[in-house]
């Protein structure tokens, strides 16, 4: 599908308030039954934290099965993707954002839904890549611009469109990537 399955995982991290009448233990086997990775939970205050990750296909069912669930949410959805360098996202028209004014190494592209900022990891050749819902991405940058709040039921709904436009963004990358690959191979074929 997209950069390759070896090469493109997506993750996503909810943090939920459960509604007291909904049940705290009940709202727990859903999050098991869904396939939550790591769970994180505190019954006195009622929230749970927990991560998935895996295809763009199984967060999809993932966020179908946890939306039943009634309460608050607050969720991070990104990608992980392996590139060789990062020169190929500049090629592909992202620009490098200054260290100095956001602190770290960036790459971003406008995109008509806010931007796609993708930011190297302490990895070698793996990256981050999240949409951020903001009209201007002004530093310094915070989890509020890509993070997605609501009432749970909601939230999957804006997370799962927001993983659509995050996979088309990708898909293009990745077109541009190839394109690059094929031209430079065939300038050294002639």
């Amino acid at each position: 599908m997209l950069l390759h399955s070896k090469n493109l995982l997506y993750r996503i991290s909810v943090y939920v308030t459960i509604d007291p009448e909904y049940g705290f233990v009940n709202t727990i086997r859903i999050f098991k039954k869904c396939g939550a990775e790591k769970l994180k939970s505190d019954s006195i205050t009622l929230t749970i934290h927990a991560e998935f990750s895996g295809s763009y296909e199984q967060l999809s069912k993932f966020l179908d099965c946890i939306a039943e669930i009634r309460g608050s949410c607050g969720a991070e959805l990104r990608a992980l993707l392996k590139l060789a360098d990062s020169s190929k996202l500049i090629k592909c028209g992202f620009v490098r954002g200054p260290r100095q004014l956001f602190g770290k190494n960036i790459f971003y592209r406008g995109i008509q839904e806010g931007f796609l900022v993708i930011e190297p990891t302490k990895k070698e050749q793996l990256y981050v890549a999240r949409l951020y819902h903001v009209k201007r991405l002004l530093p310094p940058l915070q989890p509020s611009m890509y993070m997605v709040y609501g009432i749970l039921s909601e939230v999957t709904i804006k997370v799962k469109d927001y993983m659509e436009v995050l996979a088309r963004e990708l898909n293009s990358l990745q077109k541009c990537i190839e394109l690059q690959a094929n031209v430079k191979l065939s300038s050294t074929t002639t």
